[in-house]
């Protein structure tokens, strides 16, 4: 799931990690494996170039064994 709400300075960037929460199948909070690529979506990252604007961007997660 995304977080909802956060705010970032017009210019500045945000780490995709920290704009997802990791949840079980249960819905409880957990880790992603280690070595697990998280990073945005090409094409579908957020524009952090206008103040006061709301963006919406898309993270994709790469497990260790490419999944």
């Amino acid at each position: 799931d995304g977080k909802g709400g956060l705010k970032v300075d017009k210019g500045q960037t945000l780490d995709p990690k920290d704009a997802i929460d990791v949840k079980d199948a249960d819905g409880k909070e957990t880790t992603l494996p280690e070595k697990s690529k998280v990073e945005w979506t090409k094409d579908k990252e957020p524009d952090f170039s206008q103040a006061g604007k709301d963006v919406t961007g898309e993270v994709t997660v790469t497990y260790p064994d490419h999944t």
